[in-house]
């Protein structure tokens, strides 16, 4: 009988442990050699076929479409036969294809509208002067792209937020300013502008914004390291490109009567407007809410008038024309002032003119019928409606007039224009109100339309400014104030335009104009303490509550 040796069976379970493991680690080497060296191959035959891919590291996510068929992608510059890298700051070309253009942003209920570009290069790289750092959120995964940008990776005062997160990390925070993509841009950002000298701001939300000179953008170009070595299906996304864009502008109150009228007469047709004429005319999309209608029996504006029966000789119409009104609204309850034919004229004098009209028409289904534009492949649907009257001012299926408001059917119109793939943007006839506060009733209203989904809910009502509201990232605007209107009281002077900015089918928010109406009728702009008392009074009437909890 075999006695149980127990050191001899060890060493035997030993022995077959290591030939087992002996095996596997000639199959692990084998494999290892088969990833390493296959790839390296097939680097190789790309390389050897011409077409090898370098990305530098820097690049954000999505830059490039994706890597050709037949293209390899490799790591070490040297072995590539193609690069994509960052552009020389003085090559040719500089925005398009391969651009990264970001903002400098801050929460919208913020006074300030520029910042020095210095202030957030020095914050970064933490060369602060005496007075501190200015606080700089950015991004979180976009580190490299503007350690590349600032020349350097960020100092410990700057933080990294995750994207979603950015918007609410710097609304609760003071003295701060985001550093945003342009594509990633909301409505309740507010874009700043960039000092760079006593003389010079580059924004990207001004009306002759000029890219080429705007600092906070980086470009990558695909280089040819060895002749026939790029494919042309190698192409770089960019995140701005003009071609994508639409700005659409919207105004208060127009009424070119009474005192406006008079001034028309005496001073000609571009002396109100020689001011603010460009920045309006230069928008894709301008907006009127005509209350006057335009018809040949209109009186002259002098002798001058008084009273509150509303119309307009059709010689002012160039004051729409210089302006280079697209949309006209017509919820207005002073078009008929001068009877149904008045209105008809005037109709038929914005469609001889290619204005398109809407929220007022011809008929009831006329007037309630969404205006349907698009622009840079950015598709709007315009609607309008007047809720407060009176009655006579209202259209019919028989006679012309302003819609009026059914909100029931205005929500499910809206819901649908969006399923359709349209930015709903809804302006009111609202109740007028002697004040920069927002009544219930009016509050209301906007609330449920922004709610439904409208991109911009804007009235067209006051005459004097009212405040500004988010649900979600859908904009309220209570009341713009008059535009071309002659009331120039304390009060009633000051007023906004808005020109909202749309990108590959996004809203990426809004720039509030301030303006002035003088005693001579002249518009001009408002700056400096001016428009950063108005900006502090409106605010204190707006409702930011919502901004976050739709």
């Amino acid at each position: 009988m075999k006695l149980y040796d127990p050191i001899s069976i060890s060493r035997k379970k030993f022995s077959a442990f290591r030939s087992a493991a002996s095996r596997l680690a000639i199959l692990f080497a084998l494999s290892l050699c088969a990833l390493l060296f296959g790839g390296a191959a097939r680097a190789a035959a790309a390389s050897k076929a011409g077409c090898s891919v370098w990305i530098d590291r820097s690049a954000p996510i999505g830059l490039v479409e994706k890597i050709p068929n037949g293209c390899e992608r490799v790591y070490a510059r040297d072995r590539a036969s193609c690069s994509v890298e960052i552009a020389p700051t003085d090559s040719a070309g500089k925005i398009g294809e391969g651009t990264r253009l970001f903002a400098a942003a801050a929460p919208f209920p913020t006074i300030s509208d520029e910042i020095y570009f210095e202030g957030i290069r020095q914050s970064w790289l933490g060369l602060c002067p005496e007075n501190g750092c200015q606080s700089v959120f950015y991004p979180k995964a976009y580190r490299k792209t503007l350690t590349a940008l600032f020349g350097g990776p960020p100092s410990q005062t700057v933080r990294a937020i995750d994207g979603g997160e950015l918007l609410k990390a710097t609304w609760g925070a003071a003295n701060t300013v985001a550093i945003v993509p342009f594509d990633d841009l909301d409505p309740r950002w507010k874009v700043l502008g960039l000092r760079l000298s006593e003389e010079d701001v580059s924004d990207p939300f001004a009306i002759d914004f000029d890219p080429e000179a705007y600092p906070l953008k980086i470009r990558y170009r695909v280089t040819e390291l060895r002749k026939g070595g790029c494919p042309g299906t190698l192409k770089l996304t960019t995140n701005y490109d003009p071609s994508r864009l639409t700005t659409v502008t919207l105004t208060g109150t127009t009424a070119l009567s009474r005192r406006l009228a008079a001034q028309l007469e005496t001073e000609g047709t571009d002396f109100p407007i020689s001011e603010i004429a460009e920045s309006i005319r230069k928008s894709d999309l301008a907006h009127v809410s005509s209350e006057a209608s335009f018809f040949s029996g209109c009186p002259s504006g002098i002798p001058l008038r008084h009273d509150p029966k509303f119309c307009a000789r059709p010689a002012y119409f160039r004051v729409l024309t210089a302006l280079g009104v697209d949309i006209v609204e017509l919820t207005g309850n002073h078009n008929l002032d001068w009877g149904a034919q008045a209105f008809i004229d005037a109709y038929g004098l914005f469609q001889r003119a290619g204005m398109k009209t809407y929220g007022g028409g011809l008929t009831l289904s006329d007037a309630r019928a969404p205006l349907l534009v698009e622009h840079n492949g950015n598709r709007f649907a315009f609607s309008g409606c007047n809720s407060v009257g009176p009655e006579s001012v209202w259209a019919t299926e028989e006679t012309p007039g302003a819609a009026l408001c059914d909100y029931d059917e205005l929500i499910a119109e809206v819901k649908k224009l969006i399923q359709e793939g349209y930015f709903p943007i809804v302006t009111f006839q609202q109740v007028e109100h002697d004040y920069y506060s927002v009544p219930t009733i009016q509050f209301a209203a906007f609330y449920h339309l922004a709610q439904a989904g409208a991109t911009i809910v804007s009235g067209s009502q006051a005459h004097i400014p009212q405040g500004f509201g988010f649900i979600g990232d859908h904009f309220m605007h209570f009341g713009l104030g008059n535009f071309l209107f002659d009331q120039t009281s304390s009060i009633e002077r000051d007023s906004f335009f808005d020109r909202h900015y749309f990108y590959d089918g996004k809203y990426l928010g809004v720039r509030i104009e301030t303006i002035r109406r003088n005693d001579d009728m002249k518009i001009e702009f408002l700056s400096g303490a001016e428009r950063a008392k108005l900006l502090k009074t409106v605010f204190s009437y707006s409702y930011f509550n919502r901004t976050f909890k739709p």
